[in-house]
């Protein structure tokens, strides 16, 4: 399929010559995308992208979040470009984390009510193992329910695979058996 638009080698003005030069010599050619959009649109418009990186230092969520909302946003707009440079960058960050990040979505999509929501739970995934229990949830566990982790974790691990109702039904027969209220 051709473009709509057919892309520009050769840009006018002399900040986007400049762009085209630091661009090539960083990545070896010019991105399709910035050849075919960022060449057409105007100046002031484009020092959104230049602001991007100063205004991501700025965030109060972290990396990975903010990541997961641009894949979400990309996957919205079907934006391949979008959605390819989102997963090279995970990939080149984290390698397993595209994996863990791909298995987990589709258990958690149906939950999420917004974008901010998908990501929190899909963070869970990422995060490494064993998970850090707060001062707080520590003093709280008792040994008795030390224990009943300990066999739901051997429950979990017998478990033949880890589809929605098949976790759910673990689940509830494991708090039936423990005699554990939901």
């Amino acid at each position: 399929m051709d473009a709509y638009l057919p892309p520009l080698d050769q840009p006018k003005g002399l900040y986007r010559k400049l762009a085209f030069f630091f661009i090539r010599r960083q990545f070896g050619k010019v991105i399709m995308s910035i050849r075919v959009f960022a060449t057409r649109m105007p100046t002031a418009f484009m020092n959104y992208y230049y602001k991007m990186s100063a205004l991501d230092k700025k965030l109060q969520v972290p990396s990975q979040t903010s990541v997961l909302i641009r894949e979400q946003v990309a996957s919205i707009n079907q934006c391949l470009f979008c959605m390819d440079a989102s997963r090279w960058y995970v990939m080149t960050r984290e390698p397993g984390d595209l994996a863990r990040l791909e298995h987990t979505i589709p258990f958690v999509r149906d939950g999420a009510k917004t974008t901010l929501e998908l990501a929190d739970a899909t963070l869970f995934a990422l995060k490494r193992r064993p998970l850090a229990l707060p001062d707080k949830a520590r003093e709280m566990l008792t040994e008795e329910a030390r224990a009943r982790l300990a066999r739901l974790r051997e429950a979990y691990a017998a478990a033949d695979a880890w589809t929605v109702p098949e976790l759910e039904a673990l689940n509830r027969a494991f708090a039936e058996r423990e005699g554990v209220e939901r």
